[in-house]
């Protein structure tokens, strides 16, 4: 067998996979990529000193949203989502880290932390909350949880039974 056909043949190949991952990569960068993360922060003086994806004794819920897109996204909506089919909690953040008003304009490969009015964790509807989102101007959503989230539920459940029990008595 000669070797130009079968030299031609691994070349064509070659090229047909590179073609493949090129669109494939392509593909991907024109989507939105948000990565939402709820965070608990610790703040001293009216500064955040230390953040935590699990729970800070004495910190406040925050939302981190991380722009892993190609492009800039304007984040216009967050809060979160119940269990339960109730519609869901939207907040306002108190204070953004970048010192921006809401909605915020994250350009790529930026972020933003978003710090929350300390009473809302203590809200009665907290203790149905499944996850974290935010919400873009053309409304695509993006949804996360952590340790931290977790542990405000569980302490929201249990003020919830406490004061069953209050109420029982």
């Amino acid at each position: 067998m000669e070797t130009g056909p079968v030299i031609t043949l691994v070349i064509a190949v070659l090229g047909l996979a590179l073609g493949v991952l090129n669109y494939c990569r392509n593909f991907q960068l024109d989507r939105m990529h948000l990565k939402v993360i709820p965070h608990s922060a610790l703040i001293s003086r009216g500064a955040p000193t230390r953040h935590s994806d699990h729970l800070l004794e004495g910190g406040r819920l925050c939302i981190v949203v991380v722009n892993l897109s190609a492009f800039p996204v304007v984040v216009s909506e967050l809060g979160f989502t119940l269990s339960g089919g109730k519609p869901r909690m939207m907040t306002l953040p108190e204070s953004l880290s970048n010192g921006a008003s809401f909605p915020v304009r994250l350009e790529s490969r930026s972020s933003v932390t978003a710090y929350l009015a300390p009473q809302l964790q203590w809200e009665r509807a907290f203790e149905d909350v499944r996850r974290a989102y935010v919400e873009t101007e053309c409304g695509k959503r993006k949804y996360g949880t952590s340790g931290a989230l977790k542990a405000y539920k569980n302490q929201a459940r249990k003020r919830a039974k406490a004061r069953k029990v209050l109420e029982n008595a």
